[in-house]
């Protein structure tokens, strides 16, 4: 299989990769909801199993390192804001 015009060998790594992060994923969150999507990412509203806490997550499938960085200056920001609105 190829994707995206990948080697074959990529393009099955990947999925590799992408099944053992829905596995990891699974095991801490039950998934609720999907919120959004967009072109390289998704977020859906889920639980933490052991805290029982509902949390929004934002799952990247790229592999592309600008959009990356992007996301991890995104994320750092979000972390650093209090707000009752904000969670």
């Amino acid at each position: 299989m190829k994707l995206d015009g990948c080697k074959e060998s990529d393009a099955v790594s990947q999925m590799e990769q992408e099944k053992l992060f829905e596995s990891k994923f699974e095991q801490k969150y039950k998934r609720l909801e999907k919120l959004g999507e967009g072109c390289s990412s998704e977020v859906i509203k889920c639980e933490d199993k052991e805290l029982k806490v509902i949390r929004a997550a934002k799952i990247i499938r790229s592999d592309d390192d600008e959009y990356i960085q992007i996301a991890k200056k995104e994320f750092s920001l979000l972390q650093s804001l209090s707000h009752p609105g904000v969670v």
